[in-house]
């Protein structure tokens, strides 16, 4: 099953911006980080962000769908019942990841393989989500979070249909899931 999952993640978020290292000359460089679970309540999953790397500006960049406001009155209920507002925010990666190793948390990170028109898509994509109308969702803890946001913007700006395949080999429950 390991070795099912593994194939998975490779075929579904392996994709970058280049068509290739000589016909791409945008200098953008986009990968997937994915983040180790912490301590706290909303962080015993792990999360997911986006990285982009523009070497010919020195932009260095996350976009981060699991942002949200700490003191939001009722926090932990409203995170629990899905009520609680995240946002898509961005700050510079060495902030991102100087967090995490402070939470001594580890972060890996998997470079995009996607065509210059899946790279133009995504950034369109992710500049409209951060506008003040748009940056703003409910999260759900099983359908609606960090990660389903960026499986979606990867479904969403592919050139060519996606396919998930099943990851489990047998039907599983929510809570079989949550709790292994």
């Amino acid at each position: 099953m390991r070795r099912r999952l593994l194939l998975f993640s490779f075929f579904i978020f392996h994709f970058s911006f280049f068509i290739s290292a000589q016909t791409d000359t945008s200098h953008l460089r986009i990968s997937l980080l994915t983040c180790t679970p912490g301590e706290d309540l909303y962080s015993t999953f792990g999360h997911s962000a986006l990285r982009i790397t523009d070497s010919s500006g020195n932009d260095n960049i996350v976009f981060n769908y699991g942002t949200f406001d700490f003191s939001e009155p009722g926090f932990y209920i409203k995170f629990i019942r899905g009520k609680l507002m995240y946002y898509l925010s961005t700050e510079n990666f060495d902030s991102f990841r100087d967090f995490y190793k402070t939470e001594k948390r580890g972060i890996t990170e998997q470079v995009l393989n996607l065509s210059s028109s899946e790279k133009k898509s995504i950034i369109k994509l992710l500049q409209q989500n951060l506008e003040s109308e748009n940056r703003f969702y409910k999260y759900d803890f099983l359908f609606d979070n960090c990660t389903t946001r960026l499986r979606d913007l990867l479904e969403k700006t592919a050139d060519t249909s996606v396919s998930f395949g099943n990851v489990l080999s047998r039907k599983t429950r929510f809570r079989e899931l949550i709790y292994e």
